[in-house]
């Protein structure tokens, strides 16, 4: 019974000890941006998520924030198990279960039934203490939930919701939820400009990932942008997020460090349609065909994000300077300040902008002749050849064999594709190099490794690779 009495204060200060560390940003005049609380709030739901809590209803304590009433966030402190109301509730449970098997019996004839025991009062005992420790568990994490919130954003703020309307004294826990405490640190929250919002929805839907790493670091990024979003009512689901992902493998897949990715996207193509409304069966299903073709590719030769981007607006950016700084933009501009027609002025910088192209194409011109000019293929041919002169020497004598490219650091001879004792998915392009027949990748699925089919020797006509 002492076990029942300290857990709730054992609750709390474990509670309040892990969300130490969960500190809010606030500017001289002690106000906090909406984005901060938002993180805090998923920070201090990361810890909800990580306390053991025994609960009957198998719930876990990260429904203390929920909206909607569950059996979590609906806990009082007054609220306790007794042994007789556990006996009660076991003879009701075992005469209803006796009756049930007596039908069933009847039913077949036969004169045995199964009698269901009643539970015993040590074992009531027991299990009213279990319970009893879950519920005060609940409720002390609920007040040291509300201790941090004090501490991050003022008492001061969260008055209207933890004390009673002269504020004289403090509520009972049980009057309020924590989905009160945390939406009103939100209303009190600086609220970002409406065209903030819009730039986080155009950074979404712009991202570009950066492929010197897994998908799935990528795609966890790109949920956390989407998860930014929800507390102003845009909630994007899976069809938006894999019509971002999708994009970005399109143009990884073209270039000459993602070409594994040609194989994966010839397997999503052929599964689903240019329309199909992506949900979690083919979001599962589409995300384990780019990790497949992550085990083959060589990430060390993918460039960084935005590298393109950067220099071609450095590049533009050098042009203009040059072009403001010379005679043609005093002439232009003279043109646009006395024409006040829009056409004139379009005109004027047209002129301003074949000219300037016409002087690029003489300094290129003087470079060639020069022997300096290198042009974007033959450049990206030498990085290249200087990345395939730093790739280490093929060792794995199933690549050797079969391939001439290596295969990831990861990714040992015993787990290699081209080993034919390893029971795993492989490309079509890989079955014909080694004559296997192909199997379809949905055949392999997760959990279920131990039913996975074998890849058989192929005794058809060998096709031509």
């Amino acid at each position: 019974m002492a076990d029942v009495y300290a857990a709730r204060s054992n609750a709390k200060k474990h509670i309040i000890e892990q969300c130490a560390n969960c500190n809010l940003k606030k500017n001289s005049n002690g106000l906090y941006n909406h984005g901060d609380i938002v993180k805090a709030k998923e920070t201090i739901e990361g810890h909800l998520k990580e306390v053991f809590l025994q609960h009957q209803s198998g719930e876990k304590m990260p429904k203390l924030l929920e909206v909607n009433d569950n059996p979590i966030n609906t806990a009082t402190t007054t609220h306790m198990v007794t042994v007789d109301m556990l006996l009660t509730q076991s003879k009701k449970e075992a005469a209803k279960t006796t009756d049930a098997a007596k039908k069933i019996a009847k039913s077949l004839k036969l004169d045995v039934w199964e009698v269901t025991p009643v539970m015993t009062r040590e074992e009531a005992s027991r299990e009213s203490d279990k319970q009893n420790i879950a519920n005060q568990t609940i409720i002390g994490t609920k007040v040291g939930i509300v201790e941090i919130m004090k501490r991050l954003i003022g008492g001061d703020i969260l008055d209207t919701v933890t004390k009673i309307a002269d504020g004289s004294r403090d509520k009972s826990i049980d009057d309020y939820k924590l989905h009160e405490v945390f939406q009103l640190a939100l209303d009190n929250a600086v609220r970002p400009e409406v065209d903030d919002v819009l730039d986080i929805v155009v950074e979404m839907y712009q991202s570009e990932f950066d492929f010197r790493s897994p998908i799935s670091h990528s795609i966890a990024q790109l949920k956390m942008m989407a998860n930014k979003l929800k507390p102003f009512g845009l909630t994007p689901g899976e069809p938006e997020l894999m019509l971002i992902i999708l994009a970005n493998i399109h143009y990884a897949k073209e270039q000459v460090w993602g070409h594994e990715f040609r194989a994966a996207m010839a397997a999503i193509r052929k599964q689903f349609n240019y329309d199909h409304i992506h949900d979690n069966a083919s979001w599962t299903f589409i995300v384990k065909e780019l990790a497949c073709a992550d085990e083959l590719r060589n990430m060390k030769l993918a460039p960084a994000p935005n590298v393109n981007k950067a220099n071609a607006v450095q590049k533009y950016k050098s042009a203009l300077d040059e072009w403001s700084n010379s005679s043609l933009a005093e002439s232009s501009m003279d043109s646009y300040q006395y024409e006040s027609d829009f056409d004139s002025s379009q005109e004027a910088c047209m002129r301003v902008v074949e000219q300037q192209e016409r002087l690029d194409k003489k300094e290129r011109k003087k470079l060639r002749e020069t022997k300096q000019y290198k042009s974007k293929r033959s450049a990206k041919s030498s990085d290249t050849s200087s990345d395939e002169e730093s790739e280490e020497p093929m060792t794995c004598k199933y690549c050797i064999k079969y391939s001439n490219k290596q295969h990831p650091k990861h990714v040992t001879p015993d787990t290699c594709m081209y080993n034919k004792k390893v029971r795993k998915f492989r490309y079509n392009s890989v079955c014909k190099k080694m004559n296997l027949k192909y199997i379809a990748g949905s055949e392999f699925k997760t959990g279920e490794e131990d039913k996975w089919p074998k890849h058989k020797k192929y005794e058809g006509k060998k096709e031509d690779n």
